[in-house]
């Protein structure tokens, strides 16, 4: 046998057992995906969009089409007059305090938009990371616009009557309770981002109702307090989980079809995934069963192996959405702590001495919240621990 003919029949060999290697590979991984998946379905969870997916809202009950129009109208505006909202400093601004006057129509519908109890965005989460989110912007531009609103009727002229102060201060509760009902409703697209925008809303709105009554002598009556109870971040988060699941596999199986705009991957090469989605499913899994505990109480997700592109690619950015989301609730802590310091001290005449009323357990890290008499009023810290970079601080008046 020639040299030639052997090296050609040990080539067709090395050739063969490559092919071979790869297609064993690829079995196993396909194996270890379908066993991951099916774990994944028995501890609860599902795969199947009909059963995430909500429940169908007609359109004069959908607070989501209620606010599409507001939106709508509002995106009208030249860009110059849009900038000027959710600015806390331009509240004398005479061009802000005319925009304000023009959107008054739009500021009415979209607080009665905010009292709708069913709001269903309609959503197509089969899309996977094709889908489109163009309400999320518009809803941070309709929480702006009640920001600006709330710190120009803020902005009461001297020597108002007693009686004006409390008709001012009802006026603001009422917009701070709207934009808290905006960023509930904005929780229910229960994607990731989603989840981020509402918790965004909501602490924009404990912020803003901070820096109005720090300063005011007693307690003002309102339901702020109960509305903001409806936000659970544990849960919330968990549903943004399984969502961006289902997500992700919606963009595999439009990669297969070669329906995805997102990315852009020969069909086959999903099939070389299959060691990668299992592990990204493991993960998920772990994290989604994780939200059972509190936030201090969960181990940080890990940085998967050299194989695992999407769990790589995608994870890290839930550590930080869990902690932004966790933040919030630490915020509403702290607003719920104030108030119940602040009618103490309308019972009472003065603060309690620190201990007297055992602080809450902050979400963020586990510990309870600081609480000091400082001057003529009080100070609240939260989000105070080794991992965490800024805490919150507030001084009350």
């Amino acid at each position: 046998m020639s040299l030639i003919k052997k090296i050609s029949i040990y080539f067709s060999l090395f050739i063969v057992g490559v092919l071979v290697s790869i297609v064993t590979v690829i079995w196993m991984g396909h194996l270890k995906l379908q066993s991951r998946m099916d774990a994944y379905v028995a501890a609860g969870n599902t795969l199947d969009l009909t059963e995430f997916a909500p429940p169908s809202v007609p359109d004069d009950e959908n607070a989501a089409v209620a606010y599409r129009l507001v939106f709508a109208t509002l995106k009208a505006l030249p860009q110059d007059e849009q900038g000027l909202f959710g600015d806390e400093t331009l509240y004398d601004d005479p061009d802000l305090i005319a925009v304000l006057e023009k959107c008054a129509p739009s500021l009415d519908d979209l607080r009665a938009a905010t009292k709708m109890p069913k709001c269903n965005w309609d959503i197509q989460y089969g899309l996977g990371l094709d889908v489109l989110l163009p309400h999320l912007a518009d809803i941070r531009l309709g929480a702006k616009l009640l920001k600006s609103n709330i710190y120009v009727t803020n902005n009461a002229p001297e020597g108002a009557s007693a009686e004006d102060r409390r008709a001012r201060d009802e006026m603001i509760t009422h917009d701070i309770e709207s934009m808290i009902r905006l960023g509930l409703h904005t929780q229910e697209d229960s994607t990731l981002i989603g989840q981020l925008v509402a918790a965004s809303v909501l602490a924009m709105a404990t912020d803003v109702y901070e820096d109005i009554f720090r300063n005011r002598p007693a307690p003002v009556q309102h339901g702020v307090i109960a509305i903001l109870e409806q936000f659970d971040h544990r849960a919330d988060f968990r549903r943004s989980l399984q969502t961006e699941v289902l997500m992700i596999q919606g963009t595999f199986d439009n990669l297969k079809k070669r329906q995805s705009n997102a990315i852009q991957v020969p069909p086959f090469a999903v099939s070389l995934l299959g060691w990668d989605r299992a592990y990204y499913f493991d993960t998920m899994a772990n994290a989604i069963a994780a939200t059972d505990a509190p936030i201090y109480e969960s181990p940080p997700i890990p940085d998967g192996p050299w194989y695992a592109l999407t769990t790589n690619m995608l994870l890290p950015a839930l550590d930080r959405a869990e902690l932004a989301l966790a933040k919030t609730q630490t915020k509403i802590e702290m607003l719920k702590t104030a108030e119940l310091l602040r009618t103490y001290k309308a019972e009472h005449g003065q603060y309690p001495a620190p201990g007297v009323i055992e602080m809450p357990i902050d979400p963020t890290t586990g510990n309870r919240l600081v609480y000091e008499i400082v001057d003529d009023g009080f100070k609240l810290t939260g989000a105070v621990g080794n991992a965490i970079k800024n805490k919150i601080e507030w001084v009350w008046h």
